[in-house]
């Protein structure tokens, strides 16, 4: 066989190795950029089904990184220790699960929502990340299993419950036909009043008058209403005041009822001194009365009551005889005082000028 020949099938069986490999990349993942700087970054699972190395990391479906090392944690659980490519796209506080096909496929670990307790920062070489692991679909299935079991087993006994009910309602009707007609023969009486008595409803509300006043009053309705507040508004002040004015007298009453023994002990001396006071002008009326005694005689005999006007009018006319002389011994005193020379040796000796 030629050499050229040989030649062009080796170069043909590469070239078309690296087209199915660039394939397979294109379809399974991406070929990671080696100039990228990458960090290695440590997560804790609870547990990780399916996930190994090599099982890819991604973020909104682009990935993002793959794990390196699958361990048990120190604690409890899992450790991955995994590579992620573009760090400066993923932070710190970006939670992480692992998800697992429906049927059984690889495993896959997607950074899923944030943490906002936790600081927003781009990873770094070293950093750990606490994952969460979602449901195993087998275990999901599973639980749903259960739980359609138990659907299926009420749904079954809540069809003989309605067939045993279906049962009793399909006997009452046979066993009571001729009350059934009977209780369908007063329904359709008491349907025939209902429409007798719409009958007559429209007609009266038909009238226009009538339609007129009702809406009259519908209209005046709030009017009534607001009238009706007012006035238990004004009740309600009204009961307001008389309590008020019950509190007003309780606190009337109330000392008094606390004093009541010292005010009836004022009392009964009150009324003491009073019946003393009215005893004692009874006496005087009756002393006044008496035509034998002084005051008596003085307004019962006219010969006493003449004398009395005699002395006063006496009193009258010695009081205007002492005038002139009272005047006189006050000019006589002035006129000493003036001229006290008048008195003898001495004042004819010393004479004043009679100036004060």
């Amino acid at each position: 066989m030629d050499e050229r020949v040989v030649q062009f099938r080796v170069g043909a069986v590469v070239l078309t190795g690296v087209i199915v490999a660039g394939i397979l990349v294109a379809l399974f993942g991406s070929i990671p950029n080696i100039t990228a700087p990458s960090a290695t970054v440590y997560i804790t699972f609870p547990q990780a089904m399916g996930v190994s190395r090599d099982t890819p990391i991604r973020k909104y479906g682009i990935l993002v990184g793959r794990v390196r090392e699958v361990e048990f944690a120190p604690d409890s659980g899992v450790l991955v220790t995994a590579e992620i490519y573009e760090p400066d796209k993923v932070s710190t506080n970006e939670v992480c699960e692992v998800h697992n096909g429906l049927l059984g496929g690889d495993a896959v670990i997607q950074f899923m929502g944030r943490n906002d307790k936790l600081p927003h920062e781009p990873l770094k070489s070293g950093d750990r990340l606490i994952g969460i692991a979602a449901m195993d679909p087998a275990q999901a299935i599973a639980s749903l299993q259960t739980t359609m079991a138990g659907a299926v087993s009420s749904v079954t006994t809540t069809s003989d419950e309605i067939g045993k009910l279906a049962s009793r309602v399909n006997d009452m009707l046979s066993n009571n036909d001729e009350q059934i007609a009977r209780v369908g023969n007063k329904a359709e009486a008491t349907l025939d009043r209902l429409y007798s008595l719409t009958d007559n409803l429209n007609q009266v509300v038909g009238d226009p008058k009538v339609r007129d006043n009702l809406k009259q009053a519908m209209l005046d309705l709030p009017d009534v209403i607001r009238d009706t507040r007012g006035a238990v508004q004004g009740f309600k002040t009204t009961l307001e005041t008389a309590d008020r004015n019950f509190q007003n007298l309780e606190g009337l009453t109330k000392p008094l009822g606390q004093r009541g023994a010292q005010l009836v002990e004022n009392f009964g001396r009150t009324t003491q001194k009073l019946d003393n006071v009215l005893d004692e002008m009874q006496t005087f009326s009756r002393a006044l009365n008496n035509p034998n005694g002084s005051l008596g005689k003085m307004i019962n005999d006219p010969a006493m009551y003449q004398r009395v006007e005699a002395t006063v009018r006496n009193v009258e006319q010695l009081t205007r005889e002492l005038r002139p002389v009272i005047r006189n011994a006050q000019e006589f005193s002035d006129r000493i005082a003036r001229h006290p020379e008048l008195l003898g040796v001495s004042g004819a000796l010393n004479r004043s000028s009679g100036v004060k």
